[in-house]
């Protein structure tokens, strides 16, 4: 059972690791790939300005790998987006003091699977439903 007064900094993430606007989206596959996470956090400097899901990425990149039938001219064309065209931006965040079952209300009536965690303005994690799912399995 959800303890109403768990907060969500129990069960977020916080080794963050984070990607910039002027990233190309083969810095961003090579983010995802490496670090096997499926949300990526978009800051210019330690300011939230986006979201990046590899959902979204691979999205991208297949329609732009379709455009064309020269490999090398994909390489080329993934190397030169960068993030900030395909990024979610101004996302929801979410306070860090919001309680689990807030959370829990948030992902039931929206289609967020990650969530950005702040407090007072700056990026302290990032929370998904995998990890309210691990939580609530653990109850």
């Amino acid at each position: 059972m959800i303890q109403p007064i768990d907060s969500i900094a129990s069960i977020m993430n916080v080794q963050m690791v984070s990607l910039a606007p002027q990233h190309s989206l083969r810095e961003a596959e090579r983010l995802f790939r490496s670090c096997k996470v499926k949300y990526l956090p978009v800051l210019e400097g330690d300011e939230l300005v986006g979201m990046l899901s590899f959902a979204k990425l691979l999205e991208c990149l297949l329609v732009e790998t379709c455009k064309t039938k020269d490999r090398m001219e994909d390489v080329a064309a993934h190397s030169q987006i960068k993030v900030e065209a395909i990024m979610q931006r101004n996302p929801v965040k979410i306070p860090v003091h919001l309680t689990i079952r807030g959370l829990a209300k948030i992902l039931a009536n929206h289609e967020f699977y990650a969530l950005p965690v702040v407090d007072n303005r700056k990026l302290v994690g990032v929370v998904t439903t995998t990890d309210l799912l691990h939580y609530l399995v653990k109850k």
